[in-house]
């Protein structure tokens, strides 16, 4: 079940998965960024499993939820 990454902790864990897809990301600003973002609405959800009874995240994913006038609401 998908889970909102809240915490600081909770985003952090999400880079490794999240810049397999978007290398150009960077560590160092990847939580600023995110929540630069989640003034915009962004939000980051995440997949995890265990792993040796570890905790790891194994699939992220950003969206926001728009309304226009042409397209209604939509993400």
């Amino acid at each position: 079940m998908p889970k909102q990454a809240i915490t600081d902790s909770d985003i952090e864990r999400c880079y490794d998965v999240l810049h397999e897809l978007r290398t150009e990301l960077s560590r160092e600003t990847f939580l600023a960024t995110v929540r630069s973002m989640e003034q915009d609405g962004y939000k980051l959800a995440f997949i995890e499993d265990s792993i040796d009874d570890t905790p790891v995240v194994v699939a992220a994913a950003g969206y926001r939820i728009y309304t226009n006038l042409f397209m209604g609401t939509y993400t």
